[in-house]
């Protein structure tokens, strides 16, 4: 896979509803170079969003990392960033839409 031109962090605490229509919105845009990199905080020790995230496993856009204990929104971030390949990096909640 080529380097994408912009990547998109979205951290995660606690099952999101809105996490998948999160993710589409952003695949959505018209630019189809991008990263979605969704890094997670345990919640109890458990990963609440793995269902969701199931349907993108075979999708090379999207990357999931996990925080095995909760290490808060900035950790998650610069984990995120620190992750991210592309020149550009923009953050999105899980509970956020892209519009095209």
């Amino acid at each position: 896979m080529r380097v994408p031109k912009l990547s998109v962090v979205l951290p995660v605490y606690g099952y999101s509803k809105y996490l998948s229509e999160s993710i589409e919105s952003v695949l959505n845009q018209t630019l189809k170079d991008i990263e979605v990199i969704v890094v997670e905080d345990a919640k109890n020790g458990r990963f609440e969003n793995e269902a969701t995230l199931e349907k993108y496993k075979h999708d090379p856009r999207i990357r999931y990392l996990k925080n095995e204990i909760r290490e808060g929104l900035s950790s998650s971030l610069n984990k995120g960033i620190s992750s991210a390949r592309a020149d550009y990096i923009v953050r999105q909640d899980a509970d956020d839409i892209s519009l095209p």
